[in-house]
């Protein structure tokens, strides 16, 4: 077997692109059923899917630029999430569990 020319590399570099680029816009075809009941549905994408196009983009040094209005709408609401966080346990909330333990179990 003889080895893959550059051409070959190229092509399929731009097929498993173009691939993950496809399942991670309009989702994966699964199909759901068996025999007559048998259907194809589209699902979102896989976990999988994504790390592998993120890992392509990582292996070939592509980033997102500065002025990426995805990247900045993602930053914004990760942002905003983060701050719309509320701790989950509040002083008022510690006193309140340790007055009720405390009612519910009495060392007599």
């Amino acid at each position: 077997m003889s080895a893959a020319t550059e051409d070959d590399l190229g092509k399929l570099h731009g097929a498993v692109a173009r691939g993950l680029t496809d399942i991670v816009t309009d989702g994966e075809t699964v199909v759901v059923g068996k025999g007559e009941d048998a259907k194809a549905v589209k699902i979102a994408a896989s976990a999988a899917y994504y790390a592998a196009a993120i890992t392509l983009l990582k292996n070939n040094n592509i980033t997102a630029g500065k002025g990426n209005a995805a990247l900045n709408e993602l930053k914004q609401a990760l942002a905003a999430k983060q701050r719309a966080k509320t701790p989950a346990f509040t002083q008022k909330s510690l006193e309140e569990a340790a007055e009720l333990f405390g009612q519910q179990h009495s060392m007599q």
